[in-house]
């Protein structure tokens, strides 16, 4: 008896092929969350790092995190200023 074949990238496409997606106002409006995303595993990335004795790659972790956490802030502070 065979597999059952599973999703595969044919069948992850678009429903909806005819919208234009030039239109940049949805990624710019989800960049928070995906910023907010990176910034949390890189956080996270540098605790896993440094436990393994990668004291300098889990360094430029943190500090790209702080980073990211910095670019939020200056965006949004009233919802970002208390990760710094």
């Amino acid at each position: 008896m065979g597999r059952e074949p599973g999703i595969g990238p044919a069948q992850l496409t678009c429903p909806n092929t005819d919208t234009d997606h030039s239109d940049q106002s949805v990624p710019v409006l989800f960049a928070p969350l995906f910023l907010e995303g990176l910034a949390d595993s890189l956080d996270n990335l540098s605790v896993w790092v440094g436990d393994l004795g990668w004291r300098e790659d889990g360094l430029v972790a943190i500090q790209e995190a702080a980073d990211t956490y910095r670019e939020l802030a200056a965006r949004w502070p009233d919802v970002y200023r208390h990760r710094l």
